[in-house]
């Protein structure tokens, strides 16, 4: 089991039920204020092309799974980057370790 689920939507709904949110702008806007490195400095830019991507995709409905869609990429290249730092790999170990003493 790893520390980071492997999907986007995986990721978003853990947190929004950590955060006790429900999907929505306000939870969008917290999603990207605790989130930076996937959303940026400016909440409102990072806001603004969500809308214009759902209005790209033919006016779909804002819901978790089109958000966790749009921020895939993002997710992907911020979970890459923390896989690879040291932190990680040492409580991936640990985890490791602590599963194969509980089998």
């Amino acid at each position: 089991m790893t520390l980071l689920p492997e999907q986007a939507n995986a990721y978003y709904q853990s947190w929004l039920s950590v955060v006790g949110m429900t999907h929505g702008a306000a939870a969008i806007a917290a999603f990207a204020r605790s989130h930076r490195t996937m959303a940026g400095q400016q909440i409102e830019v990072f806001e603004r092309g969500y809308s214009t991507w759902l209005l790209h995709r033919g006016g779909g409905a804002d819901t978790a799974e089109a958000f966790a869609e749009y921020i895939g990429p993002r997710y992907q290249r911020w979970r890459g980057s923390l896989l690879k730092s040291e932190l990680i790999e040492s409580l991936m170990m640990l985890k490791a370790t602590q599963e194969s003493r509980a089998a």
